[in-house]
């Protein structure tokens, strides 16, 4: 019985997809068809309107009365077992919770767990979460803040689609990905600071975020998939890296106020021109502030030396003659900087 209902399930969550492109009315999804009962499992425990499957080594939020209200606290133990999991739809349509409170116990967060929570405001998540699954907060018009755990490393497609208050993101450094229209119509948004370790801005992720001024991305991005800043029509200003030899169809269509901050030789350059999209080289760089601290010193003298000694990395700030190499020259020509 439980295949049957996961199945169901995952085929509602792939019809979802089309409610980006035809922007579906959240309410004119009947509570029905994203929850199904599963009252029948084996083995049920239920604890303050909330019910829980329990299994020989842990236990799992399975469902909620879409009756509760306020903070909801989800127990960190449930029949003796540990409460490791919020399973498909347990919170869907619980639309007078405003906040939830996770036990560090939580290792998962299954899709649409929380869908369409009109009234969540800020959620907290435990430690140990490591991935966030698709359309898990889908729908939550009134989510303002979210504290996402140290060691997240994926968010899924979907996952804060129509989160339009949601004011910021403060993504921790272990994040590797975000999935396809991960944040799209998130309204409230007006900065965004990408970790070093994404390697890639997906299709529609910030597409229609249409409060977003300014982005920044990290040296590690290679490639900005189509619409992943579609009608962003307040965005001002965004710097694009030199890793970046890609960018998609319509990935930053609509903004029309928007500059690029980028090398004069970079692709994002001549893409920019390509596509009538301003341009100027990023002002905040210092050719030879290697350790970036705002400032030329003995410091970046020495890291230019290792840089030229080892060979082992490119560094772009290295590059005081900004000849393309990393060599002797530059050496000499930071010495003078420095002796003036």
């Amino acid at each position: 019985m439980k295949k049957i209902i996961n199945v169901i399930l995952s085929l509602y969550i792939a019809a979802s997809a089309f409610s980006v492109f035809e922007f579906t009315n959240f309410k004119d999804v009947s509570a029905e068809t994203v929850y199904s009962d599963k009252s029948s499992e084996e083995n049920t425990v239920e604890i303050d309107y909330m019910k829980f499957v329990v299994y020989s080594d842990h236990a799992a939020l399975n469902e909620c009365s879409r009756k509760v209200s306020g903070e909801i606290v989800v127990p960190a133990e449930a029949g003796g077992k540990p409460v490791t999991e919020i399973l498909i739809g347990a919170f869907t349509f619980c639309e007078e919770m405003t906040k939830v409170s996770l036990p560090d116990t939580i290792a998962r967060i299954s899709p649409s767990a929380f869908y369409c929570c009109t009234g969540l405001k800020s959620v907290a998540f435990p430690g140990q979460l490591k991935k966030i699954e698709s359309c898990a907060f889908y729908g939550c018009t009134g989510l303002e803040s979210v504290t996402f755990s140290e060691s997240l490393e994926e968010i899924e497609i979907w996952a804060f689609y129509g989160c339009s208050s949601l004011k910021e993101l403060n993504f921790p450094e272990t994040l590797e990905k975000l999935g396809l229209y991960t944040f799209y119509n998130c309204d409230a948004l007006e900065s965004v600071v990408i970790p070093e370790s994404v390697t890639c801005i997906k299709e529609g992720t910030f597409g229609r975020c249409q409060g977003l001024k300014e982005v920044s991305l990290p040296e590690s991005i290679m490639s900005i998939d189509k619409m992943a800043f579609y009608d962003c029509s307040k965005l001002e200003s965004i710097n694009i890296p030199d890793s970046v030899t890609e960018i998609g169809d319509n990935a930053f269509y609509g903004c029309e106020e928007l500059t690029f901050h980028c090398s004069e030789d970079s692709f994002a350059r001549r893409y920019a021109e390509e596509n009538e999209i301003k341009n100027s080289e990023n002002e905040n760089i210092v050719y030879g502030d290697v350790n970036a601290d705002g400032a030329l010193n003995t410091a970046d003298l020495t890291d230019v030396i290792r840089i030229v000694i080892s060979q082992s990395e490119n560094s772009k700030l290295a590059d005081i003659n900004r000849d393309g190499t990393v060599d002797v020259s530059d050496i000499l020509v930071l010495k003078k900087i420095l002796a003036k």
